[in-house]
Parts: C-alpha cells; structure tokens; sequence
C-alpha cells in the first residue's frame, strides 16, 4: 500500500483539517526538485549520443544523488527540531492542566 494511502487511513477524523495535504505537497514539492535537479529528472542519453563522456555520467548521478540525500537529512532535521518544540509544548500544556486538576481537587 502506498505511504498517501496508509496517511490518509491513519488519520484521526476529528483532526482531518490538520493534518498536512500530503499529496498537494508532493506535487509542489516536484517541480522544486525537478528545477534544483536537472539531470536528475532527464532521461538517460541514449549510447549513441556521444555529446556526453559517458564516463562522468556515474559521478555526476552519484553527487547529485548525495545532493539530494543531504537536502532530505536537512529537512528531516528541521522539521524533527519542530516536532519536538511541538511535543515540549503539548507537555507543557498538559502539565498546567494537571497541576489546575490538581488544586482543584483538594
């Protein structure tokens, strides 16, 4: 099963609205790389084109491939540190309302 089929089904329904629009997010996301990464996206050459030393082409995919990994760790770092600011937040928040349960339960 795909991963956008799986998100969507793990969805909680009374928090659907807030969930990222995973699959709008793909799509904008793809033409960003597509325009940082050429090569990437075009198509291999054919053997008979001999414009190209097809010797670099293994380098050149190999870093851009490297590229890539890195921009997708950065990302994965950045929006990990605002995962976890978001979870520091809800255990505050939960701790206030413990410690008011509290107080008001004497």
């Amino acid at each position: 099963m795909p991963f956008g089929q799986i998100y969507l089904s793990s969805q909680h329904p009374k928090w659907a609205g807030e969930y990222i629009d995973y699959g709008r997010l793909k799509k904008l996301i793809k033409p960003l790389l597509k325009a940082a990464y050429p090569e990437y996206y075009q198509r291999r050459l054919s053997v008979d084109d001999s414009s190209e030393d097809t010797t670099t082409r293994p380098l050149i995919a190999q870093q851009k491939i490297a590229e890539m990994e890195d921009f997708r760790s950065n990302i994965l770092t950045r929006v990990g540190c605002k995962l976890l600011l978001l979870l520091e937040f809800v255990e505050l928040n939960i701790q206030a309302i413990d410690n008011i349960v509290k107080k008001h339960d004497k």
